[in-house]
């Protein structure tokens, strides 16, 4: 049976403010873990959008239970992997073979993806600020928007700049029925959901204990079933 939480991890530094029990709290949980995010934890749902990152991780990628990436030149259909070609309408109700929205922001993917396998419950964003720092290294400037620091050198957006366009991409999940979606820090330029802090999100999760093993082949089921 398919839990009614699901937890996504993204790559905003407001994670720090879960405290150093964030990632024990994760164990054995429904969750997606956004690129980097499976340094710190294992994701039941490893997801990506960027053939960089793929190209420089696919040792783990490889290993991992579950994976899901874009269905596009470049991108390797592991033993494990789901691709799925990306839209950019997003298509309430419609399965993922027809294009999950949208691939330029892997949190807004990741989101489409957790809808559609879920179901109905609540899904909580960790990590999801919309917010970048601008760092000087070297006399040049940098753009630092995650809390791990990894790659910061070739990170080219700047969701400083494009908070408007971003909420605007995210308010078509509003439609979505059967969810409730919670943005885990208030703080958060994202404001289409509904936003708690930390406290309210651990007295919110439920005590199930998920066999990770099992879940991932109910949802790899479902997956097989979008692709048709």
């Amino acid at each position: 049976m398919m839990p009614k939480q699901c937890i996504i991890v993204g790559g905003g530094k407001s994670i720090l403010k879960g405290g150093n029990s964030i990632w024990k709290e994760l164990e054995n949980r429904f969750t997606i873990g956004i690129n980097y995010a499976y340094k710190y934890f294992e994701p039941t749902i490893l997801t990506y959008v960027d053939v960089q990152f793929q190209n420089d991780n696919k040792e783990y990628i490889d290993s991992h239970g579950l994976t899901i990436a874009r269905k596009e030149s470049g991108f390797t259909k592991y033993s494990n992997t789901f691709l799925f070609p990306s839209t950019k309408v997003y298509k309430a109700g419609e399965p993922l073979s027809k294009g999950v929205y949208k691939y330029w922001l892997c949190g807004i993917w990741a989101l489409h993806l957790a809808i559609n396998i879920l179901k109905e419950g609540e899904i909580f964003l960790l990590g999801y600020d919309l917010k970048t720092e601008i760092d000087y290294r070297d006399g040049k400037e940098v753009l630092d928007n995650n809390f791990h620091g990894i790659n910061i050198e070739k990170q080219r957006y700047n969701y400083s700049n494009n908070i408007w366009k971003d909420n605007k991409n995210f308010k078509v999940f509003e439609t979505a029925t059967g969810i409730k979606i919670y943005n885990v820090n208030p703080e958060s330029n994202l404001d289409v959901f509904d936003k708690i802090y930390y406290s309210k999100f651990y007295q919110k999760l439920d005590n199930e204990v998920i066999n990770q093993f099992a879940l991932r082949e109910e949802i790899k089921r479902k997956l097989i079933e979008e692709q048709i």
